[in-house]
C-alpha cells in the first residue's frame, strides 16, 4: 500500500522476527522509478520512494520530511521493515526529501533524496526485458514467449517479436503489432532446427527499445525442417477503427530460401477467408476482431500466421500513425543489385493522409519529402557494397518507420546486363480516375534500347469484363502492346471498364530480353455521377411504455440516392419484430424494466445506418412522460464545382445543415496529386444551406487531378471528390 504524504496520512506495515540483538536502521532508500536518490519528473505526475530498514528489538523512530510536511512513526521491536510511500501532485522546482531513523541508543542514520519536477511534455522511453527464451534452453513443439514492458509515462504499448538464426546478423518477424500482454506463444515446429536469438522491442509510439535474449537457445523438434517464409502485415495496424472505415489490408512474404510466394491467406476474425495479397474491408458489426496473414512459397510450406488486432467502434478516431513502409525493391539482401537503381516500397495511410517520405541510404538522406512511394535514379553507387536503407513516412503529426533493408551491389568484374527501368508517373496510388485518362510513364535503358512496351491491368475482384483483350499476364489482362514505339503516354478509356479497385502494371523489354516493370497496385475507375450514400434514420425512437400495453415505432429512413430501404432487428427483447419493408416496429412488453433495441436500415447496395435506443417499461399505474427530441448532428458536402482560371482551381463547395443543431465546420481541400491543402472553418446553422469558396494553385503541368474535400465537426463528417483536367494555354504573339 502507498502512503500519500501529502494529504498527511502514512500506514507502516512490519513482521516481526525473534532475533539476536543487532542494528542497521536505514538499509535502502530510493526513488522507485530509478532506484536513485535524484529524480526528474514533469508536472501532474507523481513520485515515489521506498524506504528499507532492518532493526533489532529496540524499539526504532522513523521521521519523514517533504518541504515543510513532517511525519513521526514507530517501529515496535522487530526486524525487517519496507514501506513505500507516494508524493502526489508536488510543485514545479526542487524538492527534497529527508529519511532518519533513530533508536534509544542514540544510533542515527539520515538519507536524502531531491526530485525537480518540471513544466514540459517529457516522453520517457519504455523498458522492456526478454524473461523467456533468454539463453541456453533446448525448446521444441509450443512454448510461451514471456517478456515485461513497462513505461513511466503509462502510454500503451505495442509489441514486435523477431528471431534470429545467425546470431543477430539478420531478424525476422515471428509477431508485430502485439498489446502488451507479456505472453505470447510461438509454434517451435514451423522453424527448422538448430540455434537462435529472440529479440522483443517495444513502441511507444513515438520510442522504441528492444531486449535480445542474454544467449543462444536451441530449437530441436523430430525431423529438421526447410526454412519456411515469414508473413508481414504492414496494414492495418492495431487499434480502434470507426464502423464506417474502409480500412486497406496490405501484407507480404520474404523467404530464407530465396523461394517464390505463391499463395496468401488472410483470416479477418469474422469468419472472412481472403486470399488477395493487398484488398480493402470494411466490418458493418461493431466489435474486436482477431486478424491473422499467412504467406505460401512455391514448395508448399506455410508461414507461421502475423497478427494484429483491429477494435471496430462508433465515433470519432484519434490520428493514427502512417503504415509501415514494406515490400521494399530491391529485396531485403538482394544482391547483385545494379549500381544505378531506384528504390521503392509500399506505403498509405489508415485514415487516408497525405503522406511524406524520407528515404535514408547508409544513414545519409537519399530523398526528403518524396510524395510517392519511390526514389529516383540513385547512381553512381559503389560496386560489390552493402547498402542499409530505411523509409521514414510522416503525415505532418505522426512518423512511422520501416525496418533497415539491405541489399549489396554487382561486382565490378562480373559482365551484368542491366535491365531496363520504368516508373509509372500516372496514376498514383490511391487515386481515383474517369472518363479518358492519360497513363504517363518514364523509361530507359541504361545499356541498350527498349523494343517492346505493353500495359495490363486487373481489377481486385472477379467481374465479368467489358470488352477488351484477354491476353492474360499472371492475373493481369492486356491493355495495350505498344511494340518498340517511344510514346510514353497512353490514353485510357475507362467508360468501357467496370467502376471499382484496380491494379496497373507496364512492362518493359530491352534488346537483351531482359523486363523491367512497375506496378501502380490500388487506384479506382469512378464514372458514375455520385457517389452512394448511406440511407438516414430520421424518426425518433418511442422509448417508453406501459407493461401489457402495445409497443409501435415505425422507423421512417430517407436515401438521398433513391435507393430502395430495407429494415431489421439488430437486438431487440423477445417478441419484438419488425416489418422488414415499412419499419413498423411492434412488441407486447410483459415485464417491466429497460430493454436495448437497434434497428438497421439498408439500402440494396449494402450501405446502412443503425439506430439504437432504450426502452423503458414501466408500472400499468404510471403516467408515460412526452418523449423529448434528441440533437441531431448532421450535414452533407451535397455539390463540389472545379472552375480553373489562369493562376487557380476554384472549388466551390455546397454545405446543407441537415441536422437541429449548429454546427462548426471545417473544410479541407487536397489536391490528391500535389499534396496541397487549403483550410476553411466557419458555422452554419441548423437548417441552413451555404456554398463555400476554396482555391488551390493550378499545377503547370496538364492532366487529370483529383481534388478531395473534407468536412468534419465534432460530432460528423462528410466527403466528396472530384476531377479536373487542367489545361495550360499557350498564347503565340503574331507580328
Amino acid at each position: 500500500m502507498k502512503n500519500k504524504i501529502l494529504i498527511l496520512s502514512m500506514l507502516i506495515f512490519f513482521s516481526v522476527f525473534v532475533s539476536n540483538a543487532f542494528a542497521y536502521l536505514l538499509t535502502d532508500v530510493a526513488w522507485s522509478d530509478n532506484n536513485r536518490e535524484d529524480l526528474e519528473i514533469n508536472f501532474r505526475n507523481n513520485a515515489e520512494f521506498y524506504v528499507n530498514v532492518e532493526t533489532d528489538n529496540i524499539p526504532l523512530y522513523i521521521d519523514i520530511t517533504f518541504d515543510d510536511n513532517e511525519f513521526h512513526s514507530e517501529i515496535f521491536r522487530g526486524r525487517i521493515y519496507n514501506e513505500e510511500f507516494a508524493i502526489e501532485n508536488p510543485q514545479i522546482g526542487r524538492h527534497e526529501v529527508v529519511v532518519e531513523a533513530r533508536n534509544q541508543r542514540g544510533e542515527i542514520d539520515v538519507r536524502e533524496l531531491t526530485l525537480n519536477v518540471i513544466d514540459e511534455e517529457v516522453n520517457n522511453p519504455p523498458q522492456v526485458t526478454v524473461i523467456y527464451p533468454n539463453g541456453g534452453e533446448e525448446l521444441s513443439g509450443n512454448i510461451n514467449i514471456r517478456w515485461r514492458a513497462t513505461d513511466q509515462d503509462n502510454d500503451e504499448l505495442t509489441i514486435n517479436i523477431e528471431y534470429s538464426n545467425n546470431n543477430g546478423r539478420n531478424w525476422y518477424f515471428i509477431y508485430n503489432n502485439l498489446r502488451n500482454d507479456g505472453v505470447e506463444s510461438w509454434n517451435t515446429n514451423n522453424y527448422p532446427n538448430g540455434e537462435y536469438l529472440i529479440k522483443v522491442t517495444a513502441s511507444d509510439g513515438e520510442i522504441t527499445v528492444s531486449d535480445i535474449s542474454n544467449g543462444i537457445f536451441t530449437i530441436g523438434n523430430n525431423g529438421d525442417n526447410p526454412n519456411l517464409p515469414n508473413a508481414y502485415i504492414t496494414s492495418p495496424r492495431s487499434g480502434d477503427y470507426n464502423i464506417n472505415d474502409v480500412i486497406q489490408f496490405r501484407g507480404y512474404g520474404e523467404d530464407a530460401d530465396n523461394d517464390r510466394i505463391i499463395n496468401y491467406k488472410w483470416n479477418l476474425g469474422n469468419n472472412v477467408i481472403r486470399n488477395e495479397q493487398n484488398f480493402e474491408h470494411f466490418y458493418n458489426e461493431i466489435g474486436n476482431y482477431d486478424i491473422t496473414f499467412e504467406v505460401q512459397d512455391e514448395h508448399g510450406a506455410w508461414s507461421a500466421p502475423a497478427r494484429v488486432n483491429v477494435n471496430i467502434i462508433e465515433g470519432e478516431i484519434p490520428n493514427r500513425e502512417p503504415n509501415i513502409p514494406s515490400n521494399p525493391h530491391p529485396e531485403n539482401n538482394a544482391i547483385n543489385v545494379p549500381i544505378e537503381i531506384m528504390l521503392r516500397w509500399d506505403g498509405g495511410d489508415p485514415d487516408g493522409d497525405f503522406i511524406m517520405y524520407d528515404v535514408y541510404l547508409n544513414n545519409q538522406l537519399a530523398c526528403r519529402n518524396s510524395r510517392e512511394t519511390f526514389c529516383y535514379l540513385i547512381k553512381n553507387l559503389n560496386y560489390n557494397t552493402v547498402y542499409n536503407w530505411q523509409v521514414v513516412a510522416s503525415d505532418g503529426e505522426l512518423i512511422s518507420r520501416s525496418s533497415v533493408w539491405s541489399f549489396r551491389t554487382v561486382v565490378e568484374s562480373a559482365p551484368v546486363n542491366l535491365p531496363p527501368f520504368v516508373n509509372i508517373k500516372k496514376p498514383g496510388e490511391g487515386i481515383t480516375i474517369n472518363d479518358v485518362y492519360n497513363i504517363e510513364w518514364d523509361s530507359h535503358d541504361v545499356d541498350g534500347n527498349i523494343v517492346n512496351t505493353r500495359i495490363y491491368y486487373k481489377r481486385s475482384s472477379i467481374i465479368p469484363f467489358i470488352g477488351g483483350l484477354f491476353d492474360l499476364f499472371n492475373n493481369y489482362r492486356l491493355l495495350v502492346d505498344l511494340g518498340d514505339s517511344a510514346q510514353k503516354k497512353y490514353n485510357w478509356d475507362t467508360l468501357r471498364h467496370y467502376d471499382g479497385t484496380y491494379s496497373l502494371r507496364i512492362i518493359v523489354t530491352d534488346d537483351d530480353n531482359l523486363p523491367g516493370e512497375d506496378i501502380v497496385r490500388i487506384f479506382r475507375i469512378k464514372n458514375t455521377a455520385e457517389l452512394n450514400h448511406a440511407p438516414r434514420i430520421t424518426s425518433e425512437p418511442v422509448t417508453k411504455i406501459k407493461v401489457n400495453t402495445r409497443y409501435v415505432y415505425d422507423v421512417n429512413a430517407v436515401d438521398v440516392d433513391g435507393n430502395s430501404i430495407i429494415y431489421s432487428l439488430l437486438n431487440a427483447p423477445e417478441g419484438m419484430s419488425i416489418d422488414f419493408n415499412t419499419g413498423v416496429i411492434t412488441w407486447l412488453p410483459n415485464n417491466i424494466g429497460n430493454y436495448g433495441v437497434a434497428v438497421k436500415a439498408t439500402d440494396n447496395y449494402g450501405l446502412f445506418s443503425i439506430q439504437e435506443f432504450t426502452i423503458n417499461v414501466l408500472p400499468e399505474e404510471s403516467i408515460v412522460p412526452k418523449e423529448e427530441s434528441r440533437e441531431v448532428h448532421e450535414f452533407s458536402i451535397s455539390n463540389v464545382i472545379l472552375h480553373q482560371d489562369n493562376n487557380y482551381i476554384n472549388i466551390y463547395v455546397q454545405i446543407m445543415n441537415k441536422g437541429n443543431q449548429d454546427e462548426k465546420i471545417q473544410l479541407r481541400a487536397i489536391n490528391i496529386n500535389t499534396g496541397e491543402i487549403i483550410y476553411d472553418s466557419f458555422l452554419i446553422e441548423n437548417g441552413d444551406g451555404y456554398w463555400r469558396i476554396l482555391r488551390l494553385s493550378k499545377p503547370e503541368i496538364n492532366g487529370i487531378y483529383t481534388i478531395a474535400v473534407y468536412g468534419n465537426s465534432n460530432n460528423y463528417k462528410d466527403i466528396l471528390y472530384r476531377d479536373i483536367n487542367v489545361t495550360t494555354a499557350k498564347f503565340i504573339n503574331r507580328f
